[in-house]
C-alpha cells in the first residue's frame, strides 16, 4: 500500500467518525486527504468503497494477533480476556467498525466472509474455535450451534456501546473520549467476563436441565 494509499484511508476514517457514514462525502474525504475529487476517485470510486478497504485493514491487523493468543498454551480464559482486550484496543481506535461490519453482513454476507477466510492466519483462528471453545459452550441448544450463540451473545455485549456511542456521547460522556473509554475498559469489560463465564460454566446435567435439552433438539429435528 502506498503513502497515498494509506493517506486515503486514514483521512476517510477521519471524515466517517467526524460526519458519519451517511453524512460524510468523497468531497470531505478528498478535501481531507488534500486530493482533488478526480485524485480520490483514480483509488476509490465511492464511500462504500471506501469503507470496505478500511474494514480489509482493519481485520487484516486484527487476524495475525487474534491468530497469536490462540496458539497460546493458556487457559481459555485467559485466552479470552486477552481477545476482548484486543477487541476493545482495535474497537476503540476504530469505533465505526462494528457498523462497517455490521453494514457489510446485511449487504453482501459471502463477501465478508471471504475477506475473513481469506486472512493468512484465519484456519488456525477456525480451528481454535472448534476444538478449545465450540466443547465449552454452556447452553441450552444443541452442541452443533453453541458457537453461533456464543458469538451471537458476545458481539451484542462487545459491539453495543459504539453502536449507540453517539446517543450515549449526548446523554452520559458529554463527548468526552475519556468518560467512553473508561465505561469500556473500566464498567462493560468486568460484564463482558461474566458473560462468558456464565458461558463457558461447567454443564450440569439436573434432570429438568437434560429434557429442555432433550425438547429441543426433538423440536430442532421436526424443522
Amino acid at each position: 500500500m502506498t503513502d497515498t494509499e494509506i493517506a486515503i484511508l486514514n483521512a476517510a476514517q477521519t471524515v466517517f467518525l467526524r460526519n458519519g457514514l451517511d453524512a460524510a462525502s468523497m468531497g470531505d474525504i478528498a478535501r481531507e486527504a488534500r486530493l482533488s475529487r478526480p485524485s480520490l476517485h483514480y483509488y476509490h470510486r465511492t464511500k462504500e468503497a471506501l469503507f470496505r478497504a478500511i474494514l480489509a485493514r482493519a481485520v487484516g491487523r486484527l487476524f495475525p494477533e487474534l491468530s497469536c493468543i490462540a496458539k497460546r498454551r493458556e487457559p481459555l480464559t485467559v485466552k479470552l480476556e486477552q481477545i476482548l482486550d484486543l477487541y476493545h484496543r482495535v474497537l476503540l481506535d476504530n469505533p465505526l467498525l462494528p457498523q462497517f461490519i455490521l453494514h457489510e453482513a446485511q449487504r453482501d454476507p459471502q463477501g465478508l466472509l471471504e475477506m475473513v477466510r481469506g486472512q493468512r492466519d484465519a484456519d488456525a483462528l477456525f480451528a481454535f474455535l472448534r476444538r478449545e471453545l465450540a466443547p465449552k459452550v454452556n447452553a441450552a441448544v444443541p452442541p452443533e450451534r453453541a458457537l453461533a450463540q456464543f458469538f451471537c451473545i458476545v458481539y451484542a455485549l462487545l459491539f453495543a456501546p459504539f453502536l449507540a456511542k453517539p446517543l450515549l456521547d449526548i446523554l452520559v460522556f458529554d463527548h468526552d473520549p475519556a468518560r467512553f473509554r473508561s465505561f469500556v475498559l473500566d464498567e462493560r469489560k468486568p460484564l463482558l467476563m461474566t458473560a462468558l463465564a456464565a458461558l463457558l460454566a461447567p454443564r450440569k446435567q439436573s434432570r429438568k436441565r437434560k429434557q429442555l435439552r432433550q425438547k429441543i433438539r426433538r423440536q430442532t429435528k421436526r424443522r
